[in-house]
């Protein structure tokens, strides 16, 4: 690593949200770009034009050689967006969606062909009835407040229960973890 910078530069329009660096492998140089795991959907989405930016201004500064490649790096999961707007760059620019798994900190590249349009998965029924089983004596007190308006959603694919109020997600809760306690009790 050659240079690494999580400070705002107004000047060259590089925010200060994103992590951002020099890596060297042999003689080949890249930047790099990465976002945050607490950024917002829309932080994450506008990390692609903050990476362009950061590119260009580290190309303009050859003091140590050429930048020959950008790598951005995401939090996991967060990637198929911005994997389907590179085919919308040109191929000259060498951009490369990375994401960070942050249980085993490895960064993992994400091949921008290998999502469809369509994110999809199936889940056994018992499944499902077995999340809202666990969760049920501690959820009953807070749909009993408006039994008409709340309504626990299994989320399998999470371990998770989401509360909906009038349809919307009003929170969720993690598998083990209170209000919800969707972990297997002994």
């Amino acid at each position: 690593m050659e240079k690494l910078s999580v400070a705002a530069d107004l000047e060259h329009s590089l925010s200060g949200v994103y992590a951002r660096g020099i890596s060297r492998k042999g003689a080949m140089r890249g930047a790099f770009l990465a976002v945050p795991e607490t950024e917002t959907q829309d932080s994450i989405e506008s990390s692609l034009t903050y990476a362009l930016l950061w590119l260009e201004r580290a190309r303009q500064s050859r003091k140590k050689g050429p930048v020959s490649f950008l790598r951005l790096i995401l939090p996991a999961g967060k990637s198929a967006l911005l994997a389907h707007q590179l085919a919308s760059l040109d191929s000259r620019l060498a951009v490369q969606v990375c994401e960070l798994n942050s249980l085993n900190e490895q960064v993992e590249p994400v091949d921008p062909r290998a999502d469809g349009n369509v994110s999809s998965w199936l889940v056994a029924h018992r499944e499902c009835e077995l999340l809202l089983d666990r969760a049920k004596r501690d959820l009953a007190p807070i749909v009993a407040l408006a039994p008409e308006a709340i309504c626990a959603h299994p989320v399998p694919h999470q371990e998770e229960v989401a509360l909906r109020f009038l349809g919307s997600t009003a929170h969720t809760g993690n598998a083990g973890c209170k209000p919800w306690s969707c972990a297997t009790s002994a």
